[in-house]
């Protein structure tokens, strides 16, 4: 398994300072992990994107690892608090391949 764990996701012309944490298998192509992100406003706006996505798989490009994923949502996780929000996405897929 390769780990890919960073920061920066874009879909489309649309990108996020999101956290990513996946494992992808470079025989199958496979990848399976979760997206993340802390704060109230982007906890939530994270949230919306992923309920409104969520019936269809879903192409992102991680920035700093420069691969493309097709990826299902699985479910979604909110932890809120007095002072504190984060919302985590489960997701599956695979890495598309290179053109």
């Amino acid at each position: 398994m390769r780990l890919l764990n960073g920061r920066g996701v874009r879909e489309g012309t649309a990108a996020w300072k999101w956290r990513y944490r996946l494992e992808a298998d470079p025989e199958t192509g496979a990848a399976m992990g979760e997206l993340a992100v802390e704060g109230w406003e982007e906890s939530r706006a994270m949230a919306d994107w992923a309920e409104a996505r969520r019936p269809w798989p879903v192409t992102l490009f991680l920035e700093r690892e420069a691969l493309t994923l097709r990826l299902a949502i699985l479910g979604v996780r909110i932890h809120e608090s007095g002072h504190y929000s984060e919302t985590d996405v489960q997701v599956e897929g695979s890495v598309e391949p290179c053109p």
